[in-house]
């Protein structure tokens, strides 16, 4: 019984990992995403400005 528990935690802790890691790459990635449309909009802006 002892034994299944800490296997069970073992799983939960590591699939709790692997999310809190999915999501972290996830949000660099739409954070590097949403910067590189806002420089490109930027660079538009400035173009029709000059």
């Amino acid at each position: 019984m002892l034994e299944d528990l800490k296997w069970l935690t073992a799983v939960m802790w590591a699939v709790g990992v692997a999310v809190m890691l999915m999501g972290l790459v996830n949000y660099l990635l739409m954070r590097r995403k949403i910067i590189n449309a806002y420089r490109a909009s930027e660079d538009k802006a400035n173009e029709l400005r000059a």
